[in-house]
């Protein structure tokens, strides 16, 4: 038996150790929609246009080979939230509900005592959609004017609930902020757009006339289709409002570094897609599995981990068990991904688009990565083989000899078995005519 005063010592020894506890830290999550890895400068970029995201990635750990689980927004940030497939939780449509039965990182979050927030430039991902379980605040940053929100708008609206938090209140934080800069319809700062065209020396009139050339895209856009000579004129967009973001992060992080948010913060800078520019015929997105939509920027700060280049494929769904590993949790059992942080077995990264952003069949509906090896399936079981070393552009789907032909087959068949367990899914919402027009400008349709 213990004596009382012993006991006594051991009471107040672990009343010591739990206040010299180190709080979880708060975790910031960057999704910007519409950017390809390509685009920046830390991924190859030569345009100058992104020194403050090249900054971090020069702070962080940057994964050279991230890709996304589908190549449009709905399931990819399904996917980015639940760490689960295309097929597992439901969200194929434009108009899908991700089910309350899936588990978010959000509500793992709060559930370990996070205050939760999301500030959105799109409407694309409302409230009724369920991507908002978890949240304390989810909040569309955009006029009803705009068809989408700035990052000036996401930024103001995040700071002003930070400023708003009762002083009392030092519960650790969730802040998920969705930027829509590189995504069409183009609007980019015109300190930006200038940078971009300063080279190409237009006249007023050549660049009046090349801006319409972008607007008459839109007519054309619900079909993937635009002129091939059209294609500089809208990576000159692209490109300045790539470097507009730039400078909204730059402000984000200005604004939560002033707010005391980043100090030993756990913060992961990552896209939905990418966006096609007529390399395989089509402009936009979600509607093939092409590296230009698939590939993604990945980028991650975490406190006491040095600057890294990680080479390894990757996929969106292992950002939710790397959060949580960072901040001390479990995964969820019903995670699929893994934690980057850790040492362990290489898997590939394996994507899903069972249905395009058109609400049509895609010419591909499956996608593995393996290191430098690609293998694509098609609706009717055809098989598309990619060397990505030789042949980045994927142009020759032969590529291969039988022998490593067979084994991208075995990974292929181990991804689509594990992305047919516990299959979920939600429903369908219901969405009024206006909304469907303002999906229709951004070039959605369904």
């Amino acid at each position: 038996m213990l004596d009382r005063r012993t006991l006594a010592a051991l009471a107040v020894c672990v009343i010591l150790g739990a206040c010299r506890s180190t709080p979880p830290p708060n975790v910031v999550i960057v999704l910007v929609d519409t950017l390809r890895a390509d685009y920046l400068g830390c991924y190859g970029q030569t345009s100058g246009l992104t020194p403050f995201v090249d900054d971090v990635a020069g702070r962080g750990t940057r994964f050279t080979h991230a890709y996304a689980a589908s190549s449009w927004t709905e399931p990819s940030v399904a996917s980015l939230f639940t760490s689960r497939w295309e097929s597992q939780h439901g969200v194929v449509h434009l108009f899908s509900v991700l089910s309350d039965r899936e588990r978010t990182i959000a509500e793992t979050l709060r559930e370990r005592g996070f205050a939760t927030a999301g500030f959105l430039a799109t409407r694309s991902l409302p409230m009724a959609s369920g991507f908002g379980q978890g949240f304390d605040v989810w909040e569309e940053t955009i006029d009803q004017t705009q068809l989408k929100g700035t990052g000036a708008q996401v930024n103001q609206r995040a700071f002003a609930w930070l400023d708003a938090r009762a002083p009392t209140d030092r519960r650790p934080l969730l802040l998920y902020l969705h930027y829509m800069e590189p995504h069409f319809p183009y609007d980019p700062r015109p300190d930006r757009l200038d940078a971009v065209l300063a080279p190409r020396h237009y006249t007023e009139a050549e660049q009046a006339a090349w801006q319409a050339r972008v607007n008459t895209w839109l007519e054309h856009s619900l079909e993937g289709m635009a002129h091939p000579d059209d294609m500089d004129v809208m990576r000159d967009e692209y490109l300045a409002e790539v470097a507009s973001f730039d400078q909204a992060l730059h402000e984000l992080f200005d604004g939560l570094t002033t707010r005391g948010v980043l100090a030993d913060a756990v913060v992961v800078i990552a896209a939905d897609h990418g966006e096609e520019f007529h390399e395989h015929g089509l402009v936009g997105h979600g509607l093939d599995l092409y590296n230009e939509t698939l590939h993604v920027p990945l980028l991650l700060l975490a406190p006491g981990r040095p600057p890294a280049v990680a080479d390894e494929s990757v996929s969106l769904i292992d950002v939710a068990p790397t959060i949580l590993d960072l901040v001390g949790a479990p995964a969820e059992p019903s995670f699929e991904g893994r934690s980057l942080v850790r040492q362990g077995a290489r898997a590939p990264a394996y994507a899903e688009l069972l249905v395009n952003a058109l609400g049509k069949e895609p010419p591909q509906n499956r996608a593995l990565i393996d290191g430098a090896r690609k293998l694509m399936l098609t609706p009717a079981g055809g098989e598309q083989f990619y060397d990505l070393a030789s042949d980045p552009g994927e142009r020759n789907p032969e590529a291969f000899d039988d022998r490593v032909r067979a084994a991208l087959v075995r990974l292929m068949d181990a991804s689509r078995l594990r992305a047919q367990r516990d299959v979920g899914g939600g429903g369908q919402r219901q969405v009024d005519d206006a909304t469907r027009e303002r999906l229709r400008a951004l070039g959605y349709a369904n």
